[in-house]
């Protein structure tokens, strides 16, 4: 049976356990923090478009794993570049 532990803004201290399952707007908050990008709204459009990270769903409730999100943002990255002139057109 799947354990689902849902976080809200009083848990901020286990917001970086990877098997929790964030909220949308905990996860655009740990997005946020952790990288400077994201709001909910953001997460809700590419939740509709599929350009966004994985998450599931329990009825209406949309769910993030964090570690779903760290793979996303790592996906979204560029390689390392040095100066203006190394970005890939």
């Amino acid at each position: 049976m799947l354990s689902v532990e849902v976080l809200s803004e009083e848990h901020e201290s286990t917001l970086y356990d990877s098997d929790v399952f964030l909220r949308r707007s905990d996860a655009a908050a740990y997005l946020k923090e952790r990288f400077n990008f994201c709001s909910v709204g953001l997460l809700a459009k590419y939740a509709t478009t599929g350009d966004g990270p994985v998450y599931y769903k329990i009825g209406r409730l949309t769910f993030y794993r964090r570690a779903d999100l760290d793979a996303w943002i790592k996906s979204r990255l560029s390689r390392p570049m040095r100066s203006t002139s190394d970005v890939v057109a």
